[in-house]
């Protein structure tokens, strides 16, 4: 029975970003489909959907729906992800999830053709916003492209464990080298982004109001 969910939910779709290559994105993407569930099973209105080319979900809360598309590419990494966010309303019900998946998967294919690496269409929010918001998410991407596999391995622990000293530990190196790798990685300035982004997910609607403003200046990632 279709009812009303207690937010506005978000449709995620992602694929590679090359298109003769999106067939690659599916046995990275199939590895992490347990740890995906984990993290995320809780938010899903619909549950993650992972075709040969492409993978999607709807997230009942808008505020972690950039969280599941970072967690989608550094997944996948180091393939480039296209990433399509979508605002799908707040009814929920296996006729709004299929509508859902459905509009998040033409933007998707809309983003293919324009060539726009991360598209976001939210209702009521103006277009430079919008714009701010795409440009920032692929700036998250890109520097998450310049990772390394050591860089790539102490972030995802670091995401799973939360401080240095425990992923020291999991990756049997000094802690030092541990911040090293973070640092390295960006860590802190992609945690900035994802923070300005969760704020700016949270209202539907919040007119000459930019969390980027605050970009100068993030929180410190935990020893």
């Amino acid at each position: 029975m279709e009812g009303m969910s207690s937010g506005p939910r978000i449709a995620v779709a992602a694929t590679h970003r090359n298109p003769r290559k999106r067939s690659e994105v599916h046995p990275p993407l199939y590895r992490s489909e347990v740890s995906l569930n984990a993290r995320f099973g809780e938010l899903f209105a619909a549950p993650l959907e992972l075709g040969e080319t492409q993978v999607s979900a709807v997230i009942r809360k808008a505020d972690r729906s950039f969280d599941f598309a970072v967690a989608l590419q550094e997944a996948a990494w180091p393939l480039p992800l296209r990433v399509a966010m979508v605002s799908v309303g707040h009814r929920e019900g296996p006729a709004a999830d299929r509508t859902g998946r459905a509009r998040v998967l033409e933007a998707l294919s809309e983003a293919e053709n324009s060539r726009t690496p991360f598209l976001i269409q939210l209702p009521g929010r103006g277009e430079p916003e919008i714009t701010l918001a795409q440009a920032s998410a692929f700036l998250h991407a890109t520097m998450m492209a310049e990772w390394t596999n050591t860089r790539a391995n102490a972030v995802r622990a670091y995401r799973e464990l939360g401080r240095q000293r425990d992923v020291a530990k999991k990756l049997r190196v000094s802690q030092q080298a541990v911040s090293q790798m973070l640092r390295g990685a960006r860590l802190q300035e992609m945690v900035v982004v994802e923070k300005a982004m969760r704020e700016w997910l949270q209202t539907e609607q919040r007119p000459g109001l930019w969390p980027l403003k605050r970009f100068e200046k993030g929180p410190a990632v935990s020893e």
